[in-house]
Parts: C-alpha cells; structure tokens; sequence
C-alpha cells in the first residue's frame, strides 16, 4: 500500500500534517505532481535491486498548499532473509536555501538587464553624439599625452588634418606639419600644461 508505517515530528513540521493525518498518506501523495514521475521511476528501481539507495532533489507539497523543497533520500531495507522490508526517507528541508537561491538569480538578472539598459543608452548617446559632431563638422580624436601616440584617428580627423583615408598616421607628433607654422609652439606648450592640468580649451590653425 506504501503508506507511511512512522514518522517523526519534523516531518509533521515540515509536511504541516499530524502523525494521525501522515499514516493515511503516501510519501508520493506528498509529493509535488511534477516530481511524481521522477520519484516513481527512482523507487522502482530500488524495489527491482538496481539500486540500494538514493537522493533527489524534489518538492513536496505543503498542508497549506505551499510547496516544500527537500534533499530526500531513500534507503532500502531489508530483513535477514535479504527481502524488502521497508524503505526508510531522511527528507531535509531546503525551501529556505532555495528560496535565496530565487532571489539571487533574480538579483542578478535584474543587474544584468540593468546593465544592458545601461549599455544601450549609451550606445544611443554615443550615435547621438557622432550625429551632432557630424551635423556642426566637430572632430574628435584621441592621443596619449605621455608617448603622443594616437589612440583614436578617423576619416573625419583624417579629413580636418588633409590626411589621405589610405594614410596612416599613428602619433600626434605627425600632425605638426598640419599645423600653421605660427601655431605650433602655442600647441607644444598648451600639449605640456594638459599633461598636469588635464584640461585646456584652446584654438589654432590647420592647413
């Protein structure tokens, strides 16, 4: 019949069922629907011999309704003639480790979705900004103060300066030639007080 033969009171408290109710039961009629089958094929397993023991991770449902999440393992035990007896459960209850586990993965899915939307917004500030450099003819580029190597040269610097798009220019130091010839020592000078101040606006020519 495969009710229950004893109990204990934790699975009382667990379960939400009194001894008097659990010895009308079976443990499968606890057990959660969707892990009925697993449960099943696991137990006739142990009842053919294949296996001696096991340990699932399952949900049970609660008295109230609410369901239960356990590390149940069953042993086979037998008498001296070495036939089935009974089967011993040891269920530990693990709702509250699972429950965390919930909204752990909640959190950082929720993080991860945050930093997509992060991400995306500034991509679109980043087209944004290309789309308002290109409409008021801006360029941008970029150079390391320190070695004067270019980080960052487009065609559209490319075009400012008269370099060729098939042109490669890979240091700063190159494009003084580009400069109006009474502007490159304002440009050395205000390149040495960026290196300690960080900032500077200034103006010059191009050629």
């Amino acid at each position: 019949s495969d009710l229950l033969l004893r109990v204990n009171q934790k699975l009382c408290d667990i379960t939400g069922y009194s001894r008097e109710e659990l010895f009308t039961k079976r443990l499968i009629d606890l057990t959660h629907p969707d892990d009925r089958a697993v449960t099943h094929e696991h137990v006739d397993r142990l009842r053919s011999g294949e296996l001696n023991s096991f340990s699932l991770v399952k949900r049970y449902i609660h008295k109230n309704g609410s369901t239960i999440w356990a590390n149940a393992t069953l042993n086979m035990v037998r008498d001296d003639r070495g036939v089935l007896d009974y089967i011993m459960a040891v269920i530990n209850d693990i709702t509250a480790q699972k429950n965390a586990e919930a909204e752990l993965n909640s959190n950082i899915a929720r993080t991860m979705m945050r930093l997509e939307l992060a991400q995306f917004d500034l991509q679109q500030t980043e087209e944004q900004l290309r789309a308002a450099l290109t409409a008021s003819d801006t360029v941008t580029f970029r150079w390391d103060a320190e070695t004067g190597e270019l980080l960052e040269f487009g065609n559209d610097a490319k075009r400012l300066f008269g370099v060729l798009p098939s042109e490669t220019i890979s240091n700063s130091s190159q494009l003084l030639s580009r400069l109006h010839p009474d502007d490159v020592a304002i440009i050395e000078a205000s390149t040495e007080r960026v290196r300690r101040t960080g900032e500077l606006e200034i103006e010059n020519r191009i050629v």
